[in-house]
């Protein structure tokens, strides 16, 4: 097979491992992770329903 000829020859590099110390932060960490905030002016609340509607 032709992927396997150099395979001795090829310098093959170990998977890093990662040892978690604090779950409780990683945990958050991947919850946060998808999270965005708005933030909205007092204005834009105050004028949220406009009271004349038609």
């Amino acid at each position: 097979m032709p992927y396997k000829h150099n395979d001795r020859k090829r310098h093959h590099f170990k998977k890093h491992t990662y040892a978690l110390n604090n779950y409780r932060e990683y945990n958050q960490a991947l919850r946060q992770r998808g999270r965005f905030d708005i933030w909205i002016s007092e204005d834009i609340i105050s004028n949220w329903q406009h009271d004349d509607r038609v």
